[in-house]
């Protein structure tokens, strides 16, 4: 998709392609589990998370967005996409005061994280 033009993504069946593409990928809806527990510490499952929820954010499947991130928000609470990602929801929804407490908490998150 990266060779192709601005036009050409507008377009009704790249867009499909491109959807049809990502719901397709090489990453499942379960995480890499190192010994077969969740690990907050895993760099694999918070680099899965970003992935998966900006797919689904992308795909606009908000609904399953909101479950991941209110899943993992207890699991990895310093990550910064996770009330992020939670924030781009709401925002969606028209509920703007939950959407600008997820962005503030992402934004506190960044300032605090070693990024």
């Amino acid at each position: 998709m990266t060779r192709a033009t601005p036009e050409m993504q507008a377009r009704s069946h790249v867009l499909r392609e491109q959807e049809r593409y990502l719901a397709s990928r090489a990453i499942t809806r379960s995480p890499p589990r190192p010994g077969g527990k969740r690990s907050s510490s895993s760099p694999k499952i918070e680099m899965w998370l970003c992935t998966w929820g900006y797919d689904l954010l992308n795909l606009k499947q908000y609904d399953e967005l909101l479950q991941l991130t209110a899943e993992y928000d207890q699991i990895l609470p310093k990550e910064p996409d996770i009330p992020l990602l939670a924030g781009y929801v709401h925002k969606q929804a028209g509920q703007l005061e939950e959407a600008q407490e997820g962005f503030q908490r992402s934004a506190g998150s960044r300032s605090q994280s070693s990024y």
